[in-house]
Protein backbone atom coordinates (compact mmCIF):
# COMPACT_ATOMS: atom_id res chain seq x y z
CA UNK A 1 0.00 0.00 0.00
CA UNK A 2 2.96 2.29 0.34
CA UNK A 3 3.56 4.69 3.19
CA UNK A 4 0.38 5.55 5.06
CA UNK A 5 0.32 9.19 6.03
CA UNK A 6 -1.49 9.80 9.31
CA UNK A 7 0.42 12.70 10.83
CA UNK A 8 -0.04 16.43 10.32
CA UNK A 9 -3.30 15.86 8.49
CA UNK A 10 -5.70 17.22 11.06
CA UNK A 11 -5.97 20.31 13.18
CA UNK A 12 -8.86 19.07 15.19
CA UNK A 13 -10.74 20.31 18.10
CA UNK A 14 -13.62 17.99 18.78
CA UNK A 15 -15.84 17.56 15.75
CA UNK A 16 -19.45 18.73 16.05
CA UNK A 17 -21.77 15.93 17.22
CA UNK A 18 -23.44 15.74 13.80
CA UNK A 19 -20.19 15.03 11.94
CA UNK A 20 -17.74 12.13 11.78
CA UNK A 21 -14.59 12.00 9.67
CA UNK A 22 -12.37 9.37 8.08
CA UNK A 23 -9.10 10.19 6.32
CA UNK A 24 -6.06 8.37 4.93
CA UNK A 25 -3.34 9.28 2.44
CA UNK A 26 -0.92 6.75 0.91
CA UNK A 27 1.92 6.95 -1.58
CA UNK A 28 0.63 4.05 -3.70
CA UNK A 29 3.46 2.48 -5.66
CA UNK A 30 5.27 5.79 -6.01
CA UNK A 31 8.38 6.56 -4.00
CA UNK A 32 7.20 10.02 -2.92
CA UNK A 33 4.02 11.77 -1.84
CA UNK A 34 2.59 14.79 -3.66
CA UNK A 35 -0.89 14.72 -2.08
CA UNK A 36 -1.84 16.65 1.02
CA UNK A 37 -5.09 16.55 2.98
CA UNK A 38 -6.50 18.09 6.12
CA UNK A 39 -9.67 18.73 8.03
CA UNK A 40 -9.94 21.47 10.59
CA UNK A 41 -12.60 22.44 13.12
CA UNK A 42 -13.21 26.19 13.14
CA UNK A 43 -15.47 28.31 15.32
CA UNK A 44 -18.28 28.30 12.76
CA UNK A 45 -17.80 25.05 10.86
CA UNK A 46 -15.51 22.31 9.58
CA UNK A 47 -13.11 22.77 6.67
CA UNK A 48 -11.91 19.76 4.67
CA UNK A 49 -9.43 19.82 1.79
CA UNK A 50 -7.56 17.42 -0.52
CA UNK A 51 -4.81 18.68 -2.83
CA UNK A 52 -2.83 16.71 -5.42
CA UNK A 53 0.48 18.36 -6.27
CA UNK A 54 2.12 18.40 -9.68
CA UNK A 55 5.67 18.89 -10.81
CA UNK A 56 7.46 15.93 -9.27
CA UNK A 57 8.78 15.27 -5.77
CA UNK A 58 9.48 18.54 -3.94
CA UNK A 59 7.60 20.66 -6.47
CA UNK A 60 4.32 18.81 -6.09
CA UNK A 61 4.74 18.20 -2.38
CA UNK A 62 5.41 21.86 -1.63
CA UNK A 63 2.62 23.06 -3.90
CA UNK A 64 -0.05 20.88 -2.32
CA UNK A 65 1.11 21.62 1.25
CA UNK A 66 1.19 25.34 0.45
CA UNK A 67 -2.39 25.23 -0.82
CA UNK A 68 -3.66 23.30 2.21
CA UNK A 69 -1.90 25.59 4.68
CA UNK A 70 -2.95 28.66 2.71
CA UNK A 71 -6.61 27.67 2.68
CA UNK A 72 -6.49 26.96 6.40
CA UNK A 73 -5.03 30.39 7.11
CA UNK A 74 -7.52 32.07 4.79
CA UNK A 75 -10.45 30.55 6.66
CA UNK A 76 -8.88 31.41 10.01
CA UNK A 77 -8.16 35.03 9.14
CA UNK A 78 -10.96 36.11 6.79
CA UNK A 79 -14.39 36.57 8.40
CA UNK A 80 -17.36 34.89 6.75
CA UNK A 81 -20.91 36.18 6.46
CA UNK A 82 -20.12 39.54 4.86
CA UNK A 83 -20.22 38.13 1.31
CA UNK A 84 -21.80 35.02 -0.27
CA UNK A 85 -19.71 31.88 0.26
CA UNK A 86 -19.35 31.44 -3.50
CA UNK A 87 -17.57 34.80 -3.60
CA UNK A 88 -15.56 33.86 -0.51
CA UNK A 89 -14.37 30.68 -2.26
CA UNK A 90 -13.53 32.63 -5.42
CA UNK A 91 -11.34 35.06 -3.51
CA UNK A 92 -9.67 32.18 -1.65
CA UNK A 93 -8.92 30.31 -4.90
CA UNK A 94 -7.45 33.38 -6.59
CA UNK A 95 -5.30 34.06 -3.52
CA UNK A 96 -4.05 30.47 -3.37
CA UNK A 97 -3.32 30.48 -7.10
CA UNK A 98 -1.02 33.47 -6.63
CA UNK A 99 0.61 32.03 -3.51
CA UNK A 100 1.44 28.67 -5.11
CA UNK A 101 2.70 30.39 -8.27
CA UNK A 102 5.11 32.50 -6.20
CA UNK A 103 6.84 29.52 -4.57
CA UNK A 104 10.60 29.47 -5.15
CA UNK A 105 13.13 26.65 -5.26
CA UNK A 106 16.37 26.57 -3.25
CA UNK A 107 18.06 28.77 -5.86
CA UNK A 108 15.36 31.41 -5.70
CA UNK A 109 13.88 30.44 -9.04
CA UNK A 110 10.13 29.88 -9.59
CA UNK A 111 9.25 26.41 -8.35
CA UNK A 112 7.08 25.67 -11.37
CA UNK A 113 4.73 23.35 -9.53
CA UNK A 114 0.99 23.35 -9.14
CA UNK A 115 -1.80 21.56 -7.35
CA UNK A 116 -5.42 20.57 -7.66
CA UNK A 117 -7.93 21.50 -4.99
CA UNK A 118 -11.07 19.83 -3.63
CA UNK A 119 -12.47 21.50 -0.52
CA UNK A 120 -15.66 21.67 1.52
CA UNK A 121 -16.88 23.82 4.38
CA UNK A 122 -19.68 22.39 6.52
CA UNK A 123 -21.76 24.65 8.77
CA UNK A 124 -24.57 22.79 10.49
CA UNK A 125 -26.53 21.16 7.68
CA UNK A 126 -25.14 23.47 4.98
CA UNK A 127 -22.12 22.60 2.86
CA UNK A 128 -20.34 24.82 0.37
CA UNK A 129 -17.48 23.54 -1.73
CA UNK A 130 -14.98 24.37 -4.44
CA UNK A 131 -12.72 22.43 -6.78
CA UNK A 132 -10.04 23.12 -9.37
CA UNK A 133 -8.32 20.41 -11.35
CA UNK A 134 -9.25 16.73 -11.19
CA UNK A 135 -9.53 16.00 -7.48
CA UNK A 136 -13.13 15.03 -6.80
CA UNK A 137 -15.98 15.70 -4.40
CA UNK A 138 -18.79 13.12 -4.20
CA UNK A 139 -22.05 12.89 -2.26
CA UNK A 140 -23.41 9.48 -1.28
CA UNK A 141 -27.11 9.81 -0.46
CA UNK A 142 -29.79 7.11 -0.30
CA UNK A 143 -27.70 4.60 -2.21
CA UNK A 144 -26.75 7.01 -5.01
CA UNK A 145 -23.23 8.37 -5.53
CA UNK A 146 -23.21 11.80 -7.17
CA UNK A 147 -20.15 13.65 -8.42
CA UNK A 148 -20.51 17.29 -7.35
CA UNK A 149 -17.73 18.81 -9.47
CA UNK A 150 -16.31 18.42 -12.95
CA UNK A 151 -12.92 17.08 -13.97
CA UNK A 152 -11.19 20.16 -15.29
CA UNK A 153 -9.22 18.46 -18.01
CA UNK A 154 -8.85 18.72 -21.78
CA UNK A 155 -11.67 16.22 -22.28
CA UNK A 156 -14.04 18.73 -20.66
CA UNK A 157 -12.83 21.43 -23.03
CA UNK A 158 -13.27 19.12 -26.02
CA UNK A 159 -16.81 18.26 -24.90
CA UNK A 160 -17.69 21.94 -24.59
CA UNK A 161 -16.27 22.72 -28.03
CA UNK A 162 -18.09 19.78 -29.59
CA UNK A 163 -21.40 20.82 -28.03
CA UNK A 164 -20.88 24.38 -29.30
CA UNK A 165 -20.17 23.12 -32.82
CA UNK A 166 -16.63 24.46 -32.75
CA UNK A 167 -15.05 21.09 -33.58
CA UNK A 168 -16.17 17.96 -35.43
CA UNK A 169 -16.63 14.49 -33.95
CA UNK A 170 -13.39 13.42 -35.64
CA UNK A 171 -11.50 16.32 -34.07
CA UNK A 172 -13.01 15.43 -30.71
CA UNK A 173 -11.86 11.81 -30.98
CA UNK A 174 -8.36 12.83 -32.04
CA UNK A 175 -8.06 15.20 -29.10
CA UNK A 176 -8.93 12.54 -26.53
CA UNK A 177 -5.36 11.28 -26.47
CA UNK A 178 -4.63 14.38 -24.37
CA UNK A 179 -7.93 14.15 -22.51
CA UNK A 180 -6.48 13.88 -19.00
CA UNK A 181 -4.30 16.97 -19.27
CA UNK A 182 -5.42 19.58 -16.73
CA UNK A 183 -6.78 22.89 -17.99
CA UNK A 184 -6.79 24.51 -14.56
CA UNK A 185 -4.91 24.21 -11.25
CA UNK A 186 -3.60 26.36 -8.43
CA UNK A 187 -0.27 27.86 -9.40
CA UNK A 188 -1.02 28.71 -13.02
CA UNK A 189 -1.15 32.42 -12.01
CA UNK A 190 -4.36 33.52 -13.60
CA UNK A 191 -6.82 30.78 -12.76
CA UNK A 192 -10.24 31.27 -14.36
CA UNK A 193 -11.85 27.82 -14.20
CA UNK A 194 -13.12 26.17 -11.04
CA UNK A 195 -16.38 24.75 -9.71
CA UNK A 196 -18.27 26.38 -6.84
CA UNK A 197 -22.06 26.44 -6.50
CA UNK A 198 -23.90 29.69 -5.92
CA UNK A 199 -26.05 28.11 -3.21
CA UNK A 200 -25.03 25.78 -0.36
CA UNK A 201 -25.90 22.10 -0.45
CA UNK A 202 -28.37 21.19 2.30
CA UNK A 203 -27.24 17.97 3.92
CA UNK A 204 -29.61 15.18 4.90
CA UNK A 205 -29.36 12.52 7.58
CA UNK A 206 -26.71 9.88 6.81
CA UNK A 207 -25.17 11.82 3.91
CA UNK A 208 -21.58 10.84 3.21
CA UNK A 209 -19.21 13.31 1.56
CA UNK A 210 -16.08 12.03 -0.16
CA UNK A 211 -13.09 14.12 -1.23
CA UNK A 212 -10.29 12.32 -3.06
CA UNK A 213 -7.33 12.67 -5.37
CA UNK A 214 -7.45 10.98 -8.76
CA UNK A 215 -5.58 7.95 -7.46
CA UNK A 216 -8.86 6.70 -5.98
CA UNK A 217 -11.28 7.02 -8.89
CA UNK A 218 -8.71 5.84 -11.42
CA UNK A 219 -8.41 2.65 -9.39
CA UNK A 220 -12.11 2.13 -8.62
CA UNK A 221 -15.29 2.67 -10.60
CA UNK A 222 -18.01 4.81 -9.07
CA UNK A 223 -20.02 1.63 -8.48
CA UNK A 224 -17.09 0.15 -6.54
CA UNK A 225 -16.66 3.36 -4.57
CA UNK A 226 -20.33 3.40 -3.63
CA UNK A 227 -20.43 -0.27 -2.63
CA UNK A 228 -17.27 0.01 -0.56
CA UNK A 229 -18.59 3.03 1.30
CA UNK A 230 -21.97 1.40 1.93
CA UNK A 231 -20.52 -1.92 3.10
CA UNK A 232 -18.00 -0.48 5.55
CA UNK A 233 -19.40 -1.36 9.01
CA UNK A 234 -17.45 1.36 10.84
CA UNK A 235 -17.52 4.78 9.21
CA UNK A 236 -14.15 5.79 10.66
CA UNK A 237 -12.53 3.03 8.55
CA UNK A 238 -14.16 4.13 5.30
CA UNK A 239 -11.11 5.90 3.89
CA UNK A 240 -8.83 2.95 4.59
CA UNK A 241 -11.32 0.47 3.10
CA UNK A 242 -11.56 2.52 -0.10
CA UNK A 243 -7.78 2.51 -0.46
CA UNK A 244 -7.59 -1.21 0.31
CA UNK A 245 -10.15 -1.81 -2.44
CA UNK A 246 -7.82 -0.12 -4.93
CA UNK A 247 -4.95 -2.35 -3.91
CA UNK A 248 -7.15 -5.43 -4.20
CA UNK A 249 -7.66 -4.71 -7.88
CA UNK A 250 -5.45 -5.89 -10.76
CA UNK A 251 -1.73 -5.27 -10.19
CA UNK A 252 -0.79 -1.87 -11.60
CA UNK A 253 1.26 1.21 -10.94
CA UNK A 254 -0.69 3.31 -8.48
CA UNK A 255 -0.59 7.04 -7.96
CA UNK A 256 -0.74 8.67 -4.54
CA UNK A 257 -4.21 8.17 -3.09
CA UNK A 258 -5.83 10.54 -0.61
CA UNK A 259 -9.32 10.07 0.81
CA UNK A 260 -11.27 12.29 3.17
CA UNK A 261 -14.84 11.35 4.14
CA UNK A 262 -17.44 13.03 6.29
CA UNK A 263 -20.65 11.52 7.66
CA UNK A 264 -23.48 13.90 8.50
CA UNK A 265 -26.13 12.91 11.03
CA UNK A 266 -29.12 15.01 11.93
CA UNK A 267 -29.09 16.16 15.54
CA UNK A 268 -31.55 14.45 17.86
Amino acid sequence: MGEVITENLFRVRELPPNLSASAVSVTGTRSYQEDCLMYQVLDDGVLGVVCDGMGGLAHGERSSACAVDGLSQYFLERPRGEIPMSRYWEEAIRSLDETVAELKDKNGQPLGGGTTLAAVFIQGNCMTYAAAGDSMIYLLRNGSLKRLVRMHNYRLLLEQRLAAGEISSDEYEKGLSDGEALITYLGMKGIEVWDCPDEPLLLEDNDRILLCSDGLYKGLSEVQIRKTMEMCPEFEKTALELIRAVFCGPPQRLDNISVLCFLYKESD
